[in-house]
């Protein structure tokens, strides 16, 4: 299914940008770069900042599952963009244990 091709997926990269560390498969998780979408440039090249905006508050908006607040990673973790885990669904975040 789509989770298992998630998990494929993430257990191949050799670092995780801007996703929970139990997503990350055990690699080193680290924050996503600054993005520059060429779609934010008008037709004269100019950065239309409506275009900006819209793009910032659709990634910005983020969540985590009810099980997140028992993670040991819970702290300094960001969550998964609303758009993913309304795709894949919340089951896809596992809480990692305390030690």
């Amino acid at each position: 299914g789509t989770t298992s091709g998630a998990r494929r997926w993430l257990r191949a990269a050799v670092a995780a940008e801007g996703v929970p560390a139990c997503l990350a498969a055990g690699r080193p998780v680290r924050p996503p770069p600054e993005p520059f979408d060429l779609r934010w440039l008008g037709p004269d090249g100019v950065v239309e900042p409506l275009r900006v905006l819209e793009d910032f508050v659709a990634e910005a908006r983020r969540t985590l599952s009810l099980r997140c607040a028992r993670c040991a990673a819970r702290r300094g973790c960001a969550g998964i963009p609303w758009a993913m885990g309304r795709d894949l669904g919340l089951a896809v975040l596992r809480p990692i244990r305390r030690r």
